[in-house]
């Protein structure tokens, strides 16, 4: 490999580190909304738990359930951002194996 192609892949390799940092915190943050979701979704299905049995087929009722299913699809979905897997030194390795 050239000179110029090295040093490509040396400024891909140094920006790694910093998409690693960002991809932690931004894990981080998604874990935190999840805690917070989990958190409105146990309560809104404990108000459904606990409503008298004449209103468990009311509007409020299924308003309540709804709420539960998009809450349940809207943790789904940022679990995916908190399980995403970035492994710089695996990176790395290829890039080097690809210079030798």
């Amino acid at each position: 490999m050239n000179r110029e192609r090295r040093k490509k892949i040396a400024k891909i390799q140094g920006s790694l580190g910093q998409i690693e940092q960002s991809l932690d915190a931004l894990k981080e943050q998604a874990q935190e909304m999840l805690d917070d979701l989990n958190e409105v979704m146990e309560e809104e299905q404990e108000y459904i738990d606990n409503m008298p049995e004449n209103l468990q087929d009311s509007e409020k009722a299924e308003t309540a359930n709804e709420a539960v299913e998009n809450l349940q699809e809207a943790i789904c979905l940022l679990e995916e951002i908190a399980d995403l897997d970035f492994d710089q030194e695996e990176i790395n390795e290829k890039i080097d194996a690809a210079c030798n």
